[in-house]
């Protein structure tokens, strides 16, 4: 597939090709996004598949129309993961994390050329290597995955104080003082997934709390083996494996904020930060 340019309905056209043809997932960026716009993305795709929608979700963009409040509904009825960061502007398309479409074109009627007063979009649709697929899916690494506590604070605010305030909100770090297993990857997960694992938040807030926001493999193994809350606890080298794990994630995904060194024998991990 050569670098295509699309223009107005031309992304209609082009979705209407490569959706039905999506085997594994589709990761869509919009600043804007209607739910009669996801309805039909979902009439194109197969059943099986991993779908996430990254939105700005200001509470002007649902007051003014821009977006739909609904679509947070319908993301949970409808197998789609919801994610919001209202400095969004980005408009992207990802399938199979191989095929991209980035342009003007939001999720919506008008942008993807749907409506008969559609706006005048143009967006160029290429083959993504891994460098680009990992370079796009930072967009998501100041995102938050909307639930009904957030959804609910979002929707009841409106005027530019209560923005500032839900800023504040949206941002705020969400204390672990508790791990099982299953909060620790598997070696599936790409850079979305980590920054929402339970242990890659405590180990952030781990290294924030120490001299330097550095520690030592040993003093992360006995903190994480505390933070299970399990009767009996795991075995000291089952809790050594579950942060083997999570280190080779976070260096196969080349996470910026955190930095792995070994100067001797033993690990040094340290938080850079954003």
């Amino acid at each position: 597939m050569s670098n295509d340019i699309l223009i107005s309905n031309e992304v209609e056209a082009t979705l209407e090709i490569i959706l039905p043809q999506c085997k594994k997932d589709i990761n869509v960026i919009s600043g804007f996004c209607k739910v009669q716009t996801l309805k039909y993305l979902d009439s194109l795709i197969g059943s099986d598949i991993k779908k996430r929608l990254l939105v700005r979700f200001l509470p002007s963009d649902i007051s003014s129309g821009a977006t739909d409040k609904e679509i947070y509904e319908y993301c949970k009825n409808h197998g789609w993961t919801m994610y919001v960061d209202h400095t969004i502007h980005a408009k992207t398309y990802i399938f199979d994390k191989i095929k991209c479409i980035i342009g003007s074109a939001n999720l919506t009627n008008k942008g993807l050329g749907i409506s008969d007063d559609s706006n005048k979009e143009a967006s160029v649709c290429f083959e993504l290597n891994d460098d680009s697929y990992s370079k796009i899916l930072t967009l998501y690494k100041d995102s938050v995955e909307l639930d009904d506590e957030l959804y609910n604070y979002i929707i009841s605010h409106s005027d530019d104080e209560e923005v500032i305030k839900h800023r504040k909100y949206l941002f705020k770090e969400e204390k672990i003082e508790c791990l099982f297993p299953e909060d620790f990857p598997t070696g599936n997960e790409d850079m979305i997934e980590l920054y929402n694992l339970r242990s890659f938040k405590w180990l952030v807030q781990f290294l924030k709390q120490k001299d330097n926001k550095t520690s030592y493999f040993g003093e992360i193994t006995a903190g994480i083996h505390n933070a299970f809350v399990r009767d009996p606890r795991p075995y000291r080298k089952d809790v050594k494996q579950h942060l083997v794990d999570l280190l080779y994630c976070i260096k196969r995904l080349n996470i910026s904020e955190i930095e792995i060194t070994r100067p001797n024998h033993s690990e040094v991990v340290k938080y850079i930060g954003r």
